[in-house]
């Protein structure tokens, strides 16, 4: 991957004609989507975000279970990566200041109705009871509505 990228990218300071501008800012476009998708992974859906967000969570329980009772049962390892995750923060592998020169935790926006489309699906999975869909309806929204007002800067 690394070589193909090098015969393509333009190096050295060299500058490519004006003429050739668009195919080298596809390939610059390219290259970049491979590198986020090495380092990275693929984009998460909104549903895979919010299942990976309650697989965190429900760590984080366990561990505090294990804080509590020192139970090898509840034995697992938290570690801040889980913990920037499960705050939803961009850029949570904190990177060198000298290199990149951005410590501040970003947050990813809260989308409201993507939060609650997710939460009718789980619903529809768990087959939840009317009676708790419409309890969810005055407590869960509420909660999601406090959340929103939470800064992304």
């Amino acid at each position: 991957m690394v070589e193909n990228i090098m015969q393509k990218n333009v190096m050295n300071g060299s500058v490519p004609p004006i003429l050739e501008k668009p195919k080298v800012d596809s390939i610059k476009k390219q290259c970049e989507d491979l590198r986020r998708v090495f380092y990275t992974g693929d984009q998460l859906t909104a549903l895979e975000r919010d299942i990976e967000r309650m697989y965190i969570s429900e760590k984080l329980d366990k561990y505090e279970n294990y804080k509590k009772r020192k139970s090898y049962r509840y034995k697992v390892k938290w570690t801040t990566s889980d913990f920037n995750r499960y705050q939803d923060q961009t850029n949570y592998r904190m990177n060198h200041t000298e290199y990149f020169g951005n410590t501040k935790p970003r947050f990813a926006p809260f989308d409201l109705d993507e939060a609650l489309r997710c939460m009718y699906i789980h619903q529809d999975i768990e087959k939840t009871s009317k009676f708790r869909r419409i309890f969810s309806y005055f407590t869960d929204v509420k909660a999601f509505e406090r959340g929103q007002k939470r800064s992304v800067f």
